[in-house]
């Protein structure tokens, strides 16, 4: 077999990802992979600790028209993927591993969900929703969504001696196609493999 035979694959998806992201106040933007997956971009990404918080800020050049809840990837949704030990040598999730969604339409009074499947008994219980702050801003073209994870909220997640962070986010857009960060999942099953999302690098 040649490389001919093989389908299409990305540099993304087979080369670990390590950016850097400062301690500051203003949050770190992370780069666009959207060529490497072959996708159209329609957001953008900042990280940043602050004040013993984790913070994430989304801002989507695209109206959110509904979201659904459980089948949230129908509508308008962000699925974040954050593993508060990075770690790499173990392919199913695991108990650092944490897996949300966030609709920017609320859906029967809810907006955030934590969707994380363990692996055996590799588990603890779910986050608090209440340890986590969303601040959203809606307009007829775009939505911000500003997203903080307080001080505790995230299981094993010291922000002062916090060093890396595993990272990975898709966003879905209601009756179009959706944008990933660093992995594709079509082809990899990226909420349930940590050891493939992107190292976010705290300094």
């Amino acid at each position: 077999m040649t490389l001919k035979d093989l389908p299409p694959f990305f540099p993304a998806d087979f080369f670990e990802m390590e950016i850097p992201v400062k301690r500051q106040k203003k949050l770190t933007e992370l780069p666009d992979f959207s060529l490497l997956l072959a996708e159209i971009a329609f957001a953008s990404c900042k990280v940043g600790i602050h004040e013993g918080a984790l913070k994430v800020s989304f801002d989507v050049r695209y109206p959110a028209i509904e979201s659904f809840y459980p089948s949230f990837n129908k509508g308008d949704a962000i699925e974040l993927m954050i593993d508060t030990r990075n770690i790499k040598n173990c392919s199913v999730m695991h108990k650092y591993g944490h897996h949300f969604v966030f609709l920017p339409k609320e859906v029967e009074g809810e907006r955030v969900h934590e969707i994380t499947k363990f692996h055996g008994d590799d588990k603890r219980p779910y986050v608090e929703i209440s340890s986590i702050d969303v601040d959203l801003a809606l307009s007829s073209k775009s939505y911000k969504m500003d997203i903080t994870f307080r001080e505790g909220s995230l299981f094993g997640f010291d922000p002062l001696e916090c060093q890396k962070i595993g990272f990975s986010y898709k966003i879905h857009k209601m009756g179009g196609a959706c944008m990933h960060f660093n992995v594709s999942s079509k082809y990899w099953k990226i909420e349930k493999s940590p050891s493939l999302w992107a190292t976010l690098r705290f300094e």
